[in-house]
C-alpha cells in the first residue's frame, strides 16, 4: 500500500484583504450609481406627475392651497370672460392692464393702453417677461436660483407683497397721457376700473410732471414704506392721486376731466376679505368707497359700494359677478385702466 500527502494549500488571507481592498471602491461607485440613476428615474417621475397634475388644475382654474387643498383661481379666470365682452360689445373702446403692489417691477404696465386684449388675458396668466416669446417653444424662466430662492418677483402674475394702491393710480394716470412714450387720446372718456382683494398698507413714490393737459405724468414711480393696514398716510396719499386722476384737465397740475365728459374711477372689491366678516373688510370698503366717491361714481351721502361691485362667493359666482360688474361700467365709448 503506498500512501501519498499533498501538501497544504497555502493560507491566503492577507491577499484577500489586498483584493478587496482594491475591488471595494469599484463596487462602490457601482451600488451607489445605480441608485443614483434609480433616484434620478424616481425624481423624474415626481416631476413630470406634478407637472401633469398642474396642467390638469391650471385647466379646471385651480391652484393648491398653502394647506394643500385645490383653490378656484377666480380672478384669473373671471377677468379673461369681462376682457372678451369688452372686445366683443365695446370695439371702440381702448384699455390698459396695471398691476400694483410693493414691489418695484409693477411700475410698468403688463399691458399699456391699446387694444391688446390678447395680450391682457396672457398676461393674466404667462410671466411678464414672456409676454412677447409665447410662440417660441424654448423660451423660459427658471423660477428659483440654486439656493431655492424667488428670483421672478413681479414677473409671474401671482398675489405677492403689499398693498400698493398708489402706484397704480400712479400709472393709470400716466396711461391716459398723450406725452411722449404714452398711447392715451385726447377727448375719450377716461375711466378708471380700480379692483383690490387687500386692505392699503404701503405709500408710493412718483413726481408729476406739469406739461399741460395731456401730456402731464408721473415719474419714478415706486413703492415706499409699508406703514400698516388701513394707515391714513397710505389711504390719503392714494384718494389724492384719484382727485389729480378726475381733476379738470385746465387745472394745474392737470387731470381728465374735461366740461362734457367727467373722468370716472370705479372700485372693485375681490375676493376672501370681503366675506370675512373681519375688521380689515370693513376697512377695506370703507376705502374703495371714498375711492369711489373721490373718483365721481359715488355720491357723498353714499354708505357702500354698490353690491354688485362685490365679487365674492364660489368659482363660478365669480366669475358671473365679475363680468357684470363690467358691463354695468362699460357704457360708453371710452379708455379704461384696469388695475389689479
Amino acid at each position: 500500500m503506498m500512501l501519498r500527502t499533498r501538501p497544504a494549500r497555502p493560507r491566503r488571507d492577507a491577499a484577500a484583504v489586498v483584493e478587496l481592498a482594491l475591488l471595494l471602491p469599484f463596487l462602490l461607485v457601482v451600488i451607489i450609481g445605480i441608485w443614483e440613476v434609480g433616484r434620478l428615474i424616481q425624481v423624474q417621475q415626481a416631476l413630470n406627475n406634478a407637472a401633469r397634475e398642474g396642467t390638469r388644475l391650471a385647466a379646471q382654474g385651480q391652484i393648491i392651497s398653502q394647506v394643500g387643498a385645490p383653490t378656484q383661481i377666480a380672478v384669473s379666470t373671471g377677468t379673461p370672460s369681462a376682457l372678451n365682452d369688452i372686445q366683443k360689445n365695446h370695439p371702440n373702446d381702448w384699455a390698459a392692464l396695471i398691476y400694483f403692489s410693493n414691489i418695484g417691477s409693477y411700475a410698468t404696465p403688463r399691458v399699456p393702453m391699446g387694444r391688446s386684449y390678447f395680450q391682457m388675458k396672457n398676461a393674466l396668466f404667462f410671466p411678464f417677461s414672456l409676454l412677447n416669446k409665447l410662440s417660441d417653444q424654448t423660451a423660459e424662466i427658471r423660477p428659483y436660483d440654486s439656493s431655492f430662492n424667488s428670483v421672478v418677483s413681479g414677473d409671474v402674475p401671482n398675489a405677492d407683497g403689499g398693498t400698493t394702491p398708489g402706484m397704480g393710480f400712479m400709472g393709470a394716470y400716466n396711461q391716459f397721457s398723450s406725452a411722449s412714450g404714452f398711447n392715451g387720446r385726447r377727448g375719450a372718456a377716461k375711466v378708471v376700473i380700480f379692483e383690490t382683494d387687500g386692505v392699503p398698507n404701503t405709500v408710493a413714490n412718483g413726481s408729476l410732471v406739469n406739461g399741460g393737459a395731456s401730456n402731464s405724468y408721473y415719474r419714478g414711480i415706486a413703492p415706499g414704506s409699508y406703514l400698516g393696514n388701513n394707515n391714513a398716510t397710505v389711504t390719503s396719499g392714494a384718494l389724492a392721486l384719484v382727485d389729480q386722476i378726475v381733476a379738470q384737465d385746465s387745472a394745474s397740475p392737470p387731470g381728465y376731466s374735461t366740461a362734457k365728459d367727467l373722468a370716472r374711477v370705479h372700485a372693485i372689491a375681490f375676493g376672501d376679505l370681503f366675506q370675512s366678516g373681519s375688521t380689515l373688510e370693513t376697512q377695506a370698503l370703507d376705502f374703495l368707497l371714498k375711492v369711489q366717491q373721490h373718483g365721481h361714481t359715488s355720491p357723498q351721502s353714499a354708505t357702500s359700494v354698490e353690491n354688485y361691485k362685490i365679487i365674492v362667493g364660489d368659482y363660478n359666482t365669480r366669475i358671473n359677478l365679475l363680468r357684470e360688474a363690467l358691463e354695468h361700467i362699460m357704457q360708453s365709448g371710452i379708455q379704461v385702466a384696469l388695475i389689479k
